[in-house]
């Protein structure tokens, strides 16, 4: 059977031959572990979400503002990172027209984590001097990383393209 497999591809055109390959290559980079660093990626994205959510639900305090558990945004942040970073030392993305954007996507991810953990510093550990810029970095770190995981997104619904059928023909 796997031989026949290997006949038919051989016989195939070009164009089917190289379908062929890229279907077994999306589905090896997926199965033996691409898909367990986008899922762990989402997790922690998820989290923190949930966590913002949380922290908006409280009352505000006398001056309209509410109080963020710090340390626990930033061991967020850091585990938001931390699968980034394990994503990138992963095998690469198998297609050329993905790869850049798969690779940017991860490189902002841990970029805007770590800003997002030393917007949260305080005391000797400060990066930023104000209270206001502390926010402000706050802010943008999350800002951006919304459009990161959209990329993540985008790359693994174009690999998920590549799969051959599920075998109940979804």
């Amino acid at each position: 059977m796997e031989n026949q497999r290997f006949t038919e591809l051989f016989d195939a055109t070009p164009t089917a031959r190289v379908a062929k390959v890229r279907e077994w290559q999306a589905t090896a980079w997926l199965t033996k572990g691409g898909l367990d660093r986008i899922e762990g990626i989402g997790g922690a994205f998820t989290a923190l979400g949930d966590a913002l959510t949380e922290a908006a639900e409280q009352k505000p305090d006398a001056n309209g503002k509410i109080r963020l558990d710090e340390t626990k945004f930033s061991r967020l942040c850091g585990t938001l990172g931390g699968r980034a970073e394990q994503a990138q030392t992963y095998f690469p993305v198998p297609f050329k027209e993905l790869r850049q954007n798969w690779s940017d996507a991860l490189r902002r991810l841990r970029s805007d984590s770590r800003t997002c953990q030393d917007a949260l510093a305080t005391g000797e550990d400060a990066k930023f001097a104000t209270n206001a810029e502390r926010s402000r970095r706050f802010q943008e770190s999350l800002d951006g990383m919304s459009p990161a995981m959209s990329t993540l997104t985008d790359v693994l619904g174009k690999l998920r393209t590549m799969l051959p059928p599920s075998k109940d023909g979804s």
